[in-house]
């Protein structure tokens, strides 16, 4: 499971292995799906925050986002460091609420992360020689795909002229 979430949890994208063990999520609960309880593609990492905050929650019409079979795209936006749903999608609507996306805390550390992209991008463009700007924007680029919060970043690196196809190599989570 941590391979699959790149040790972050596979709802909020935030890193927690550094101050957490992590929980271990059903994403059909176990209450709800005994039958699923050691089914490997229901099984992920989340944050505790993530992972309480959804607890038993399952819904067939009003359902949250799989983190490894729906693209967080379709039903997310993804607005420096806020999260909304897409008008007309539920289940961005759903995972949005029920998960706590826009917590207050969670909120600040992508703003800190974000302010850490802002200052690479701030680098790359005042850098001296195209040598260094390209090292730079390489540097970035491991970072982005390393780094906890991956789709807004995204967002930021796309509004910055970075190519999707620089930007889509990697499974990206909510």
């Amino acid at each position: 499971m941590n391979l699959e979430t790149s040790e972050r949890c596979a709802y909020c994208d935030s890193e927690m292995l550094s101050v957490s063990f992590g929980d271990v999520e059903h994403i059909k609960p176990k209450s709800k799906f005994p039958d699923e309880v050691v089914k490997w593609s229901n099984l992920t990492l989340a944050c505790q925050r993530c992972n309480n905050a959804k607890l038993d929650y399952y819904s067939d019409v009003e359902s949250i986002l799989n983190p490894y079979i729906d693209d967080p795209l379709d039903h997310l936006i993804f607005a420096g460091d806020l999260i909304y749903h897409k008008p007309g999608s539920v289940m961005g609507y759903t995972t949005v609420s029920q998960l706590k996306l826009s917590r207050l805390e969670l909120v600040a550390a992508r703003r800190r992360r974000l302010d850490l992209i802002a200052t690479q991008l701030r680098n790359i463009e005042v850098a001296p020689n195209c040598e260094i700007a390209s090292t730079l924007r390489e540097m970035l680029l491991d970072d982005y795909k390393s780094g906890e919060f991956r789709n807004s970043v995204r967002s930021i690196l796309s509004m910055h002229g970075f190519p999707a196809t620089e930007l889509d190599d990697s499974p990206v989570i909510v």
